[in-house]
């Protein structure tokens, strides 16, 4: 039976009761997970102050703790693992639910989110989808968004060490370049994933050795289709150089790739080396925070699996 009963009355001018509907034997309950849940509804609080609400593991593996999640295409009421950051609906509660079984997923308020593996998440820094590994997030220090290379084409030179994941945040972490002998010495174009107009280029890193000229670093400019000089890191180098050129317009992407090529013209010695720490497309645009997905609470270092502590932001 439904009663009505007067929890608070607030004397004003004039005189006004205020009514709580009052529903006898449903309360708050905790489940198997913790969650805090009324009755057999499909939302609920964790203890740590997230709203979450019932889905069907839709992944094709067991559920996994903090992984970025969106809405199958395929099942009613169902997730998939995020792979685009505008999709992003939500994170995994529970972890090892199997595929077609329910998953309490949190949409608001703080939960932990998935680092991809071997990048930290300081306080105060701003949580995205990672472009490399679907359903995990990397970390950076500022709202708006920042993206590292998804490959790299070598005409001469080639990878010596290092990875493109690490060239999104400078920190020391080198990825490195070996010259070619006989002709050019690097020729390596660097392609980026995009959605829209990236008005920032970012680039760290430095020449170590002496051969004439420095190495180029160019944008293509898709109107004129050619490659446009932005700077040239000079030669013998010793430690980071870190150039920024704002106000890049749409001439460089064609709405879906930016590219950006590092060429040093000169006689290539095998035993040169080009190093970078960081290089980015950056949209410096308000309008663009609501690609984060949260904002750090509580740090988390670098390591395998790293779950970092964060609040929901603006799914």
């Amino acid at each position: 039976m439904t009663t009505e009963r007067v929890l608070v009355t607030v004397t004003q001018q004039p005189v006004q009761t205020i009514r709580v509907r009052w529903v006898p034997g449903i309360g708050f309950s905790q489940d198997a997970y913790g969650v805090y849940v009324v009755g057999t509804a499909n939302f609920g609080y964790t203890p740590e102050g997230g709203v979450v609400y019932r889905s069907t593991n839709r992944t094709g593996a067991a559920s996994v703790k903090g992984q970025a999640i969106g809405i199958s295409p395929d099942y009613d009421n169902g997730y998939i693992v995020a792979s685009n950051p505008y999709t992003v609906n939500g994170f995994v509660y529970n972890a090892g639910i199997a595929d077609g079984e329910e998953v309490w997923i949190v949409r608001d308020g703080i939960c932990d989110m998935l680092l991809a593996d071997g990048f930290e998440a300081p306080r105060d820094y701003w949580l995205r989808l990672s472009s490399f590994v679907d359903g995990r997030l990397v970390a950076q220090q500022r709202p708006g968004y920042e993206q590292q290379p998804s490959s790299v084409a070598f005409t001469r030179g080639s990878n010596i060490s290092g990875t493109l994941p690490e060239l999104l945040i400078d920190n020391g972490t080198k990825y490195v370049m070996g010259e070619q002998t006989g002709g050019e010495g690097l020729d390596a174009v660097f392609t980026f994933p995009v959605s829209e107009t990236m008005d920032q280029l970012k680039v760290a890193g430095y020449y170590a050795d002496n051969h004439a000229s420095g190495v180029q670093v160019s944008l293509w400019n898709f109107n004129l289709s050619q490659w446009d000089l932005q700077t040239t890191f000079p030669i013998n180098g010793t430690q980071d150089i870190i150039y920024t050129f704002p106000s890049l317009t749409s001439v460089y992407t064609d709405g879906t790739e930016m590219r950006v090529r590092l060429y040093h013209p000169d006689n290539g010695n095998a035993n040169h080396r080009i190093y970078l720490d960081q290089l980015v497309v950056a949209s410096t645009d308000d309008q663009e925070h609501f690609k984060e997905c949260g904002h750090v609470l509580a740090a988390a270092t670098a390591g395998t699996d790293v779950l970092v502590r964060a609040n929901i932001h603006l799914l």
